[in-house]
């Protein structure tokens, strides 16, 4: 099992973040904000944020989110595929 703490996540490079994120990662929900798609990910003990331009491949940046900012996802998240 792969593990790695908030703190070694937010040292990584954009590259490696992306790696931990699409192999390590579990979609939670996306929202739109101010032109950009926010992709929110469960990663061990934390929550990631990818952002990336609206209707774009390219990633912006990829960062831990603290917990009080997830009510953002609230009307997005799909409480039946969390039960899966």
């Amino acid at each position: 099992m792969f593990f790695i703490t908030e703190n070694e996540f937010k040292k990584l490079p954009l590259e490696k973040k992306y790696k931990v994120v699409s192999e390590e990662g579990h979609f939670i929900a996306k929202r739109i904000y101010r032109g950009m798609e926010v992709y929110l990910y469960k990663i061990n003990e934390f929550y990631a944020e990818v952002w990336k331009r609206y209707m774009m491949a390219e990633i912006h940046w990829i960062e831990p989110v603290p917990e009080k900012h997830l009510e953002k996802y609230a009307d997005f998240v799909d409480l039946k595929s969390l039960m899966k």
